[in-house]
């Protein structure tokens, strides 16, 4: 069977890309209003569409169609991969200016009276919950949603992108 690596790597890239755009555009406003959470959301499903693109590549490209078993596998690494794009792309950003640090989201939500009615020790949750999914736990967290949400769209995209005769290059007769 073909290499997947390149169509793994084109999936992950674009989404990975895609992510991080919407996180500016979430960024760019009020991050708990509605153009923020309509981005978060767009985001996430961006993640099922890097395993989506990653299988109709494969299979175009080859003129095959994969079992859906191996259309998950591809969309949980392609998933997987965007998720590092992004992070690394997150990092970046920050690190330059144009995303905010969890500081600078904080004192936006200080500023703003998001915190009002909460007492010390909510307030004090709130910021330890946001650094932490700032740090390795939530890069971590990231990473298995992005791969999750990959592999329904590889799985999504092995039942949609058939091509061929229905068999795979490496078992001519077994019939998908």
């Amino acid at each position: 069977m073909p290499s997947k690596v390149t169509s793994i790597v084109l999936g992950g890239a674009a989404f990975g890309i895609f992510a991080t755009v919407m996180s500016v555009i979430a960024a760019s406003g009020d991050p708990s209003g509605p153009l923020g959470m309509i981005a978060g959301c767009v985001s996430c499903l961006g993640y099922a569409g890097a395993g989506l693109l990653a299988v109709w590549h494969y299979t175009s490209t080859h003129q095959l169609t994969l079992p859906v078993g191996q259309g998950v596998g591809m969309g949980a690494a392609t998933g997987a991969l965007a998720a590092v794009v992004a992070l690394l792309l997150t990092i970046v950003l920050r690190a330059v200016g144009v995303l905010p640090t969890v500081e600078d989201i904080i004192m936006q939500m200080e500023a703003s009276g998001a915190f009002d009615q909460m007492g010390q020790a909510q307030l004090e949750q709130t910021q330890q919950f946001m650094e932490m999914s700032n740090g390795p736990i939530g890069w971590a967290i990231g990473l298995v949603l992005g791969a999750v949400l990959g592999l329904v769209g590889g799985a999504i995209g092995a039942a949609v992108f058939k091509k061929g005769d229905g068999t795979t290059p490496s078992n001519p007769d077994l019939q998908i």
